[in-house]
């Protein structure tokens, strides 16, 4: 066939070969070891953040005392909750809930869906928008103490 005028590769006959993901087995050994440890240390984190959630969290028995402080229902320490803001420590418990499933649908998703770079590429930023909105709604309970202060002691949440 002559074509006139036109480089070969602007032919609609024109074919490259379709070039991997990785350049070679050690760029992709690399890559997934990476990926790897950083997932081993998002699960480790969670883990912490479900522990430490668990053990501060308390449940309120009978609202507010008539001293205006929240009555709390020990079950594992004998100081638990957090007196400022009882929200913090279920925070940390469907936070670390939230980043294991999210890890977890990741996972699967990279090993058994077929259509893997737009598919993942499109749930990376869904699971970071709503990363995001979890950790906006976590400094609504932060801030919250930040703009309380103690008269007595004239130091914040003290």
């Amino acid at each position: 066939m002559q074509v006139y005028g036109l480089k070969e590769q602007f032919t609609p006959f024109y074919r490259s070969e379709i070039a991997s993901e990785f350049e070679d087995e050690e760029d992709r050994r690399r890559t997934n070891t990476c990926l790897s440890l950083s997932s081993l240390g998002a699960l480790l984190v969670s883990l912490l953040m479900i522990v430490m959630g668990a053990l501060h969290a308390a449940t309120v028995v009978e609202g507010k005392d008539l001293s205006g402080v929240l009555t709390l229902n020990c079950s594992v320490l004998e100081y638990c909750g957090c007196p400022g803001e009882p929200m913090i420590p279920w925070y940390l418990i469907l936070g670390g809930c939230l980043t294991i499933v999210l890890l977890v649908v990741r996972v699967l998703l990279a090993r058994y869906c077929g259509c893997k770079a737009a598919l993942i590429t499109i749930y990376d930023i869904l699971a970071l928008v709503l990363t995001t909105l979890w950790l906006i709604a976590g400094t609504k309970f932060v801030m919250s103490l930040h703009e309380r202060k103690n008269y007595a002691t004239h130091n914040p949440n003290q």
